[in-house]
């Protein structure tokens, strides 16, 4: 999913993504990357890759990102990666 085109269909204002089962979070950076006006939050069980991830993206300077232990916060999103 990180690869793929994300386009909004007549939404004004930024996507909000969910990367479910994010891992490291290697994901997660990509399509932040890809997509640097989203919203993306990132969930994982592992604190552990939780971390990692949190810290490769301040050391690439990546801030629209959130990273959480569960699953949603109970927002809804425009686009749901669940490839992890």
């Amino acid at each position: 999913m990180p690869q793929a085109t994300i386009a909004p269909l007549g939404k004004s204002g930024p996507l909000d993504i969910l990367v479910a089962d994010c891992d490291s979070g290697q994901g997660a950076i990509e399509i932040a990357q890809r997509h640097p006006s989203a919203r993306i939050v990132a969930s994982d069980p592992s604190a552990i890759d939780l971390t990692f991830g949190e810290r490769e993206a301040q050391r690439r300077a990546i801030s629209n990102i959130r990273w959480t232990l569960t699953e949603s916060d109970g927002g809804t999103f425009d686009v749901i990666d669940a490839t992890g």
